[in-house]
């Protein structure tokens, strides 16, 4: 027999034995609540349905869904209601995000992606655009949600309770440290603790305004600064120093 004769025949009968070895694996964990692999192509055409638990390893070829995943996911774009463990995708989102109401589910471990959608996330969420709530470290070109730990970006939207900082801050209230060239907060937005910047905006400030311009509602504390504004105050504007303790 000639040689290529040989190859294609071994090659059709190693893609056979894969076929069935595949189709066995899936009729054996087809009854289990879980499996320890997934692959997806974009859902629902993936080995195993939605509700499957991934225990080990998902691979999404484009976009794979699954109730829980623990373990390792990678791919281009991965859901799931919660992930423990390492989300590597393109695009991850976890939780159940729904317009007017969530349900947090938990996401423990490491986020990696260029968008990350989380709800609450105990850990390391690293991407271009993060969305959600973290406790841990959240390191992003944008970052939007709420934050209690680290936070480290150029565009940060929502609330941080521990260190934030970036180059724009807009939040909705800060406990602890923000370092910034522009801070600013949403409606009258809180500072508890140290605000640190070019300029610097806040509602009520309990704590220290450092920057070239700052300015809040109210104060009790003190600000270091070229223009020191306190709107509800006896004297509004000073230079250096300003204080008050309303």
């Amino acid at each position: 027999m000639p040689r290529e004769g040989k190859v294609t025949r071994s090659a059709v009968m190693s893609g056979m034995i894969l076929l069935l070895s595949v189709s066995l694996v899936h009729a054996s964990w087809r009854q289990e609540g879980w499996s320890p692999i997934q692959l997806s192509l974009v859902n629902p055409a993936q080995v195993f349905a939605a509700s499957k638990r991934i225990i080990g390893l998902r691979l999404n070829a484009v976009y794979g869904v699954n109730d829980t995943v623990f373990g390792v996911d990678v791919g281009l774009a991965g859901r799931a209601r919660s992930i423990v463990g390492i989300q590597a995708n393109a695009f991850n989102q976890s939780g159940e995000l729904r317009l007017f109401s969530s349900s947090p589910s938990p996401v423990a471990g490491v986020q990696l992606g260029v968008v990350n959608l989380s709800l609450g996330l105990h850990g390391v969420q690293l991407g271009a655009a993060n969305i959600g709530d973290v406790v841990g470290v959240q390191l992003g070109v944008t970052n939007m949600g709420g934050a209690v730990g680290l936070r480290v970006g150029v565009l940060h939207l929502g609330a941080t309770r521990g260190w934030e900082l970036g180059v724009i801050n807009i939040d909705d209230e800060i406990v602890g440290v923000r370092t910034g060239v522009l801070n600013l907060v949403r409606r009258t937005g809180n500072v508890r603790g140290l605000d640190l910047g070019f300029f610097n905006h806040a509602g009520r400030v309990t704590g220290v305004q450092v920057g070239v311009f700052n300015y809040c509602e109210e104060i009790r504390g003190f600000q270091l600064g070229l223009f020191n504004m306190i709107r509800r105050s006896r004297v509004f504007l000073l230079p250096i120093f300003n204080t008050s303790f309303q």
